[in-house]
């Protein structure tokens, strides 16, 4: 897959099948070439933001770009916008929140499937929390897709904490065969640092996946600022497309300054079920996480009771163990908190020094 990184204007994005970098001063060019152009990951007021679908509507039309809007569970917004479309083209999307963590975004070519997939299998599996997670596992939404003509899309797999497909893949929280049944990854996430989207790059290509991109706008002023484009005249030509890996994608992270007002917008949406979810969070933050990591931590329990050091295999950690405890500074004599931290360093240290003493004894006899 061909990905650029330049800020040259001088490659035709057109050729560049992921290009990182702001595609407002190519959409003319593109739209010229005869390519159809969608931002393909937008949120409104319905779910997750404070967007008006009427405002969101002009600013596509501003930009002379389509719009996917997928909100978190929801399609009202979807609905919305089919009333007063205009001209500007709608795909019918819903990003879904499955009970492993991800995020999915599905893309439909008729409004009529999207109503049926939702009132079928997203309104009944809503969890107190509306625009965080359902109860749908990913087993269950790739069995339903294949009963409708839609678009699966992996949402920003490298999103941090529960929702980072590779890290659910490597914990087998995530069965990657059943992965492997989505479509498309989406490599180009405006939520998302550049660094985050190019391993979403590598990602799709390991799996042989098709792309996909978007702003994931929670504010007006980000719409537009991730694309994806192909030679298409409907919107089921545009998904096809996609599925054929014939489209492009254009477009540059917004930043974590400039999103810190989307940020304040969404937990303020999310901010009323806090308490309601808190034994959803527990189970994807933390509990699943100690159920992986405890054979791991007996594991090494076991191996230092019988005497095995397996696990101090690195010399340099030997030798860090091994410097000494600094004396505790003056200045801070008066502070019974500091010094209780100092003293638990220093015990820490002794134990490591103890440690490091019998890896050494071992070694040598």
């Amino acid at each position: 897959m061909k990905t650029d990184h330049s800020s040259s204007q001088n490659n035709a994005p057109v050729l560049t099948r992921v290009k990182i970098e702001h595609p407002r001063p190519y959409l003319k060019m593109i739209r010229d070439n005869g390519f159809m152009v969608m931002d393909m990951h937008v949120h409104t007021r319905f779910s997750d933001s404070f967007t008006r679908i009427s405002k969101l509507i002009r600013r596509a039309d501003k930009l002379q770009i389509g719009l996917a809007i997928t909100d978190h569970n929801e399609i009202k917004g979807v609905l919305r916008a089919f009333e007063i479309k205009k001209h500007v083209p709608i795909i019918p999307g819903i990003e879904i929140s499955i009970a492993e963590g991800p995020h999915i975004l599905v893309y439909f070519a008729r409004l009529e499937a999207l109503i049926r997939f939702y009132e079928t299998h997203i309104k009944n599996n809503k969890t107190r929390d509306p625009h965080s997670n359902t109860n749908l596992t990913i087993a269950q939404l790739m069995r339903a897709k294949q009963q409708y003509e839609c678009l699966v899309s992996v949402a920003h797999p490298y999103a941090p904490s529960y929702t980072n497909v590779p890290k659910n893949i490597q914990k087998g929280f995530i069965d990657q065969s059943v992965l492997e049944q989505a479509d498309a990854v989406e490599v180009l996430n405006g939520a998302v640092t550049r660094k985050k989207n190019q391993k979403a790059v590598a990602f799709a290509q390991s799996l042989g996946k098709g792309i996909t991109g978007g702003s994931d706008s929670h504010s007006l002023f980000e719409t537009g600022k991730v694309v994806t484009y192909t030679r298409a005249q409907t919107i089921r030509e545009f998904l096809t497309a996609i599925k054929k890996q014939e489209n492009f994608v254009l477009g540059k992270p917004i930043g974590k300054v400039k999103r810190m007002p989307s940020l304040a917008k969404s937990s303020h949406k999310h901010i009323s079920y806090f308490f309601p979810t808190i034994p959803q969070r527990y189970e994807q933050v933390f509990a699943r996480n100690v159920r992986y990591h405890k054979p791991l931590f007996v594991r090494k329990m076991n191996n230092l009771k019988n005497g095995s050091l397996e696990f101090l295999k690195q010399p340099w950690q030997v030798k860090i163990r091994l410097r000494p405890m600094p004396p505790m500074p003056p200045i801070y004599g008066s502070s019974n908190t500091i010094r209780r931290l100092w003293e638990h360093q220093k015990m820490k240290r002794r134990r490591a020094l103890a440690l490091a003493t019998a890896y050494k004894r071992n070694n040598s006899t």
